[in-house]
């Protein structure tokens, strides 16, 4: 297994990457009742990666 057989792999994981981000800032802004930015960051998070389920319990 080489590095050119991990690109395809890793690539996916750097494009979500700020998917999840958003999310977890999002729960942090629900945490302190930060309702618009919790809505704003979880839709962010939505547009990136759709077929997440957790993020769709926020949006």
């Amino acid at each position: 297994m080489g590095q050119r057989d991990l690109c395809p792999k890793s690539s996916k994981l750097k494009s979500t990457q700020a998917a999840y981000k958003a999310y977890d800032q999002s729960v942090k802004a629900l945490a302190a009742k930060d309702i618009a930015k919790a809505t704003m960051l979880a839709k962010q998070a939505i547009a990136a990666e759709p077929r997440e389920a957790r993020f769709q319990e926020l949006g």
